[in-house]
């Protein structure tokens, strides 16, 4: 915990009413009632004191202490954990922009090597070719039908 609030409680002194008087002061405020319920509890009777009601109300407060420990420490973990994240995050966004920088190089180079492909299929246009193999098979046919008659 890194700030404490203190709370100072005035001298007992000075605040010296016993469970009967808070009793009958509760019983006064709600009209009546049940002589052993102060402000609705029914565990304070008049032979409680004030010295039993500081000191249960001590035992809640070091409760309260010890949940708040406990946030405390629960927070401390999420911030440790929620730091990790962002490490990791960042380390992974450096990752993705070398990996886009070489996606973006191998696109080029994909690009230019369908473009050169494109540039040899029109240089080597097989038209030419057909053409040629066409000639050929009507000489061997020719020739053929010549060896024949001769």
């Amino acid at each position: 915990r890194d700030t404490f609030i203190e709370l100072s409680a005035p001298p007992i002194n000075t605040h010296n009413r016993t469970a009967s008087t808070l009793a009958a002061s509760s019983n006064q405020m709600s009209g009546g009632g049940a002589a052993g319920r102060a402000w609705g509890r029914p565990d304070v009777t008049p032979e409680t004191t004030s010295r039993d009601l500081v000191g249960e109300q001590s035992q809640i407060m070091k409760d309260q202490d010890d949940s708040l420990d406990a946030m405390y420490e629960a927070m401390k973990r999420t911030k440790h954990i929620a730091v990790e994240i962002g490490k990791e995050a960042d380390e992974h966004v450096g990752l993705l922009d070398e990996m886009d920088s070489k996606v973006a190089r191998n696109t080029s180079r994909i690009k230019n090597a369908t473009r050169q492909v494109e540039d040899v299929e029109v240089q080597s246009s097989t038209k030419c070719l057909w053409f040629l193999i066409c000639i050929i098979f009507v000489g061997v046919i020719v020739t053929t039908i010549l060896a024949i008659k001769m």
